[in-house]
């Protein structure tokens, strides 16, 4: 088994949806050369356009996003994990 070590980070506030045109989550990942970016608060709404979501990743990564269940405030949630394509 070969081990390789990991940048990991986890921000807990809504700055993908409010900093969303500046690309905020992109340029943490580029600037800390992170391997696996956490987000919790997105507040990326259930019916955003899949534009919206993948873009919040530079090139190479991937997104996996989950929204605040149905039911709950209307404004907040959401968590997202933004990983490097080579992550398994």
């Amino acid at each position: 088994m070969l081990h390789i070590p990991m940048s990991f980070c986890l921000s807990t506030n809504g700055f993908v949806y409010t900093l969303l045109s500046a690309n905020r989550p992109n340029d943490i990942i580029t600037d800390f050369h992170i391997d696996l970016l956490s987000l919790t608060e997105t507040w990326i709404k259930a019916d955003a356009p899949p534009a919206i979501k993948r873009d919040i990743a530079p090139a190479g990564f991937h997104v996996l996003h989950v929204h605040r269940p149905a039911g709950g405030p209307t404004r907040g949630g959401g968590l997202a994990v933004i990983y490097r394509d080579n992550i398994k």
